[in-house]
């Protein structure tokens, strides 16, 4: 069994996050939970029992950490969870800026422990709040966003630019990168500085990566019969859109749709709404923290 609920962190918070989301499993000693996640921006993972076995190829999934890291990911992660308690939060690439600040390309594709390297470590305390036994999960997410809200102080340098490729790279009428330049103001070659740094990867990659994204998203939640249906308006083809399915998740479209999702079918939407790819995008979580 996987359950998992979202809470919308307060107003000021997302802009650098994404919807905080505790997930509870429960599976017979010794019995796992198989899925892959789809490419994304770095995310950090808190667990509370059964440390998550993962890997960015399928066979090669080894035990992580409590407090598990991974850099932002050209790949699908391959993953196993055990019966435990798991909470999720996507660090937005102005979140990166703002509480990293190591060049995001030097931590692309890699899974780490958080608590032994900074500046990663910062957010431990973030684990013992999770390890509590006797205080409710909507007290843990309060708990959570406090504590986030006391480690924001000023916006990062290029603040207004980085927060603006993130909003064109959720818009699909963003189909080239003079496109997102001219949507974010700067010239080509200063784009191209700014998606490495913070985002990870060349602006061009990063608007392939976002149609991938909303293609798979359009078939696990619109329609899971056929691929052709759910393909993003910019791919000139269902061949091409294999070729890059093929390299973004190692395994082909027949393939992944044949695959039971425990995991992607509870978090998925919500998911796939903080990245801006749904027709969902400017609903609301189930539960949002109030402001104090």
């Amino acid at each position: 069994m996987f359950k998992g609920k979202f809470y919308d962190l307060n107003e000021d918070l997302r802009p650098y996050f994404g919807t905080l989301i505790s997930s509870r499993i429960a599976y017979a000693e010794g019995a796992s939970a198989n899925d892959v996640l789809y490419p994304g921006p770095a995310e950090m993972h808190f667990v509370k029992g059964r440390v998550i076995r993962a890997a960015i190829e399928a066979n090669k999934k080894q035990d992580t950490w409590p407090f598990v890291v991974t850099g932002p990911t050209s790949r699908g992660i391959y993953f196993s969870v055990y019966e435990s308690e798991v909470w999720s939060l996507t660090l937005r690439p102005l979140g990166w800026a703002k509480y990293i600040g190591i060049p995001a390309t030097q931590l692309t594709d890699q899974l780490f422990n958080g608590c032994g390297m900074e500046p990663f470590n910062r957010f431990s305390p973030i684990l013992e709040m999770t390890a509590s036994q006797y205080s409710s999960h909507d007290r843990i997410a309060e708990w959570i966003s406090d504590f986030l809200r006391e480690q924001a102080d000023e916006p990062p340098a290029q603040a207004d630019q980085i927060l603006a490729c993130q909003q064109a790279l959720h818009d699909p009428d963003t189909s080239t990168v003079a496109q997102l330049a001219d949507k974010v103001g700067i010239p080509t070659r200063s784009l191209e500085r700014l998606c490495a740094r913070h985002f990870g990867f060349p602006p061009k990659f990063l608007l392939r990566r976002q149609r991938f994204l909303r293609s798979i998203s359009q078939f696990m939640l619109e329609s899971r019969k056929n691929w052709s249906e759910a393909l993003d308006g910019q791919y000139f083809d269902q061949a091409q859109f294999v070729r890059e399915f093929r390299k973004f998740m190692h395994l082909t479209p027949r393939e992944f749709a044949s695959m039971p999702h425990p995991v992607l079918d509870v978090v998925l939407k919500q998911r796939m709404t903080d990245l801006g790819a749904t027709k969902y995008a400017n609903s609301h979580p189930r539960r949002a923290l109030e402001e104090n």
